[in-house]
């Protein structure tokens, strides 16, 4: 079992938070591995699923769907069960704040709680990044590629970082000491514009 942290190259941190790499072999075939409870974290991503199966459960409505093997994931609101097959290799990127509005320019509320083929918003360039990531042999090198891609896509980015951007970090870093109403006076806005600004992105 291996399931480990790992940061994206200097280059791409205004970009990515970091990589998850999880990696599982199950040696029982009839029984299924156990289920995975995941909280709501305040995230957004893109996962590939390099090996295996991926089933997410709604407890609160008992409706299951198989996730796509390459998914764009909004925020989540509320808790999932998580059902893994028996060989299951998964990458995630989890980006910055703000960053997934950069790259897509679609407001994130049309992601939320949601786990969409990434294939359907980025075409096939995702699809060829997710061959490419299923014909390496390890690790690291799966990671040189998504931070070589990532590279590219940032390169094309305007120099267009929102200070709600940089409030979203400040939120992650310390949710506890976090003052909405003094955040937004201090990005010189609305208590209702900010709002609205933080929700979009």
């Amino acid at each position: 079992m291996i399931c480990k942290r790992i940061l994206p190259c200097a280059e791409l941190t205004p970009l990515i938070r970091e990589y998850l790499v999880a990696q599982f072999s199950f040696k029982d075939p009839g029984e299924l591995p156990p289920l995975r409870v995941y909280p709501p974290n305040p995230e957004e991503g893109i996962r590939f699923l390099i090996r295996g199966k991926l089933v997410t459960n709604d407890p609160a409505t008992g409706t299951s769907k198989e996730t796509p093997s390459i998914s764009l994931i909004g925020q989540p609101t509320a808790r999932q069960n998580l059902q893994i097959s028996h060989e299951y290799l998964m990458l995630y990127i989890r980006f910055q704040p703000g960053s997934l509005f950069r790259l897509l320019h679609i407001p994130m509320t049309m992601l939320t709680d949601q786990h969409i083929d990434a294939t359907l918003v980025l075409g096939k360039e995702i699809g060829e990044l997710y061959e490419q990531l299923g014909l390496c042999n390890a690790h690291d090198a799966m990671i040189n590629i998504l931070n070589l891609y990532f590279l590219k896509k940032q390169s094309g980015l305007k120099n267009d970082g929102q200070p709600v951007d940089r409030i979203g970090r400040m939120i992650l870093q310390d949710p506890q000491g976090f003052d909405l109403e003094k955040t937004a006076s201090d990005a010189c806005l609305s208590y209702r514009q900010f709002e609205k600004d933080l929700s979009g992105q």
